[in-house]
């Protein structure tokens, strides 16, 4: 699919002794639409850079479907599913396994380069990288999901990393499903209103984790629901670095496990919430603290609700000079917040309140 005319052509490896081997680059649709390539049954794919959906043109609505187990690709350098186009697709299952190198790997590299999707299905199947793996780049309602115990590994994990990039999203479902990141994940580098969801068993790792990183990246969201269901970062954990209106929602029995916990962490990161909801769910952090605004930001706010439970070593609400309001609410029967070494409302900040009601 070179062209702008070279639409809906189709190549097909199937079984073990099939394969593709191209020294450079490797492309499906490159202006072309509506292209197909499959590789199935134990069938190879080698490349040294990757792009489903180049164009600059047209190259839209491409697809490509890895499947069954020893099915490979393997790419060594950067790996792209919609460079500058829309509707691009790639699908991975049934213990087809997709290697990249050192390069970046990025689903939605342009502004133009909206309603990519790469799905991961079924155990034993795999996506493994080197490099850093962006969910928008700088395009818009990108979609990764790993579902029904497949697995992603990174080094950086970024959901929407620039400004323009809007509405994209990580789906992570399902008993054994997991996408680990061996440094940062970013909910929202720079772009606003982006999601990650982690539901029905699934695990995300990393090793900091962000919601709202800079000031362009508002009203994100994460969602931890389910039980078995679990985000865990092994250092820190920051809802509103500098980016307002972020949100983390742990329900019906999904856990969130960290070192330390923000709330509003930078000016002007302000009306960032956490709500820890229901029996069984959980965030985390035994031997850390929690702090609800650090800075002068305002309107942040923690709510554990309907039997939840929130522990930590150290709790501060206001910890710097905030003219406020940020709360905690602490209602309904069973709720809890635990705080083993102790607990500050106000060491420097205004109007900072602790609520606990209804049982």
């Amino acid at each position: 699919g070179d062209s702008t005319f070279a639409n809906s052509n189709t190549v097909v490896l199937t079984d073990a002794n099939s394969g593709w081997n191209n020294l450079g680059s490797f492309t499906v649709g490159d202006d072309g639409s509506g292209n197909v390539l499959i590789a199935s049954n134990g069938a190879t794919i080698l490349s040294s850079n990757a792009t489903i959906g180049a164009g600059t043109v047209i190259g839209n609505n491409n697809f490509m479907l890895l499947t069954g187990a020893g099915t490979v690709w393997s790419n060594q350098n950067k790996f792209v599913v919609g460079s500058f186009s829309f509707g691009n697709r790639l699908v991975i299952s049934n213990g087809a396994a997709l290697f990249n190198g050192n390069g970046l790997s990025v689903l939605g590299n342009s502004s133009t380069a909206n309603s990519n999707s790469i799905t991961l299905t079924d155990a034993g199947t795999s996506w493994s990288s080197d490099g850093s793996l962006l969910v928008g780049s700088n395009g818009s309602m990108n979609r990764l999901v790993i579902s029904n115990g497949a697995f992603v590994g990174d080094g950086f994990g970024v959901i929407a990393d620039r400004a323009s990039s809007a509405g994209n999203e990580v789906v992570v479902t399902g008993p054994g499903s997991v996408w680990s990141n061996r440094f940062d994940c970013m909910v929202g580098d720079e772009g606003n209103g982006n999601r990650l969801v982690i539901s029905n068993g699934a695990v995300v790792f990393a090793d900091v984790g962000y919601v709202g990183t800079s000031s362009t990246s508002s009203s994100n969201l994460v969602v931890v629901t389910g039980g078995g269901s679990t985000w865990t970062n092994a250092d820190d954990l920051v809802i509103g670095d500098i980016g307002p209106g972020n949100r983390l929602v742990v329900s019906n029995g999904g856990k969130v496990q960290n070192l330390v916990g923000f709330i509003g962490l930078n000016t002007p990161s302000s009306n960032n919430t956490v709500l820890v909801t229901g029996p069984g769910s959980q965030w985390t952090m035994p031997n850390g603290a929690i702090f609800v605004c650090i800075s002068t930001s305002v309107g942040n706010q923690l709510v554990i609700s309907n039997g939840a439970l929130a522990h930590c070593g150290q709790g501060w609400i206001g910890f710097d000079g905030s003219p406020g309001p940020n709360e905690v609410t602490v209602t309904g029967a069973g709720s809890t917040w635990s705080n083993s070494s102790g607990l500050t409302v106000g060491r420097l900040g205004d109007r900072t309140r602790l609520v606990v009601s209804n049982a």
